[in-house]
């Protein structure tokens, strides 16, 4: 049921769902709580998913990297960018390791919130995590480097890691 939930963008159905669970004294767990996240953000549901976010955290469970991706994904989508750079911040806190999808949400957020330098910052963070760069995150960082002037600094970057992005993804852009 959940899933059907999650699929078809129906956060309303999610939380019924997540009630019922907890009316009948079953837990859920951290799948489920994500299930709920990842409707919340189809629906561009932001601040319904970082409620799910919370309860998860009250229920004394740990986030983990979807948590946090779908959560960023959701605020993103609901025009929240700001509040998805503070979700990253906090997932990195909490010790939840970014992956490609989480880094690339930071990045396109930081464009989204004018804040180029944070989009930079993102990326070279991604590629001393070990992250392959793939071609969401080059044209993003791309363009908030062109808008700071520093198309030397990520070009720079990208030589220091080079074999680390993603050279197919990104083609003769």
């Amino acid at each position: 049921c959940i899933t059907v939930a999650e699929k078809c963008a129906r956060w309303d159905v999610a939380l019924r769902l997540m009630h019922e669970m907890s009316c009948d004294g079953i837990r859920p767990d951290t799948i489920f709580f994500n299930a709920c996240i990842s409707a919340c953000e189809k629906s561009r549901q932001w601040r319904k998913a970082i409620e799910i976010l919370e309860d998860i955290k009250r229920e004394g469970l740990q986030p983990d990297t979807i948590s946090y991706n779908s959560c960023m994904a959701a605020c993103q989508k609901g025009d929240a960018p700001t509040k998805a750079l503070e979700l990253f911040a906090e997932m990195r806190r909490a010790g939840v390791k970014p992956d490609v999808v989480s880094f690339n949400i930071g990045i396109r957020c930081s464009c989204d919130a004018r804040e180029w330098h944070q989009a930079i910052i993102l990326m070279h963070a991604m590629l001393k995590d070990g992250c392959t760069v793939d071609a969401l995150c080059y044209r993003d960082c791309f363009v908030a480097a062109s808008h700071v002037n520093k198309l030397g600094e990520i070009k720079r970057l990208l030589q220091t890691y080079r074999g680390q992005f993603d050279e197919d993804a990104i083609g003769d852009r």
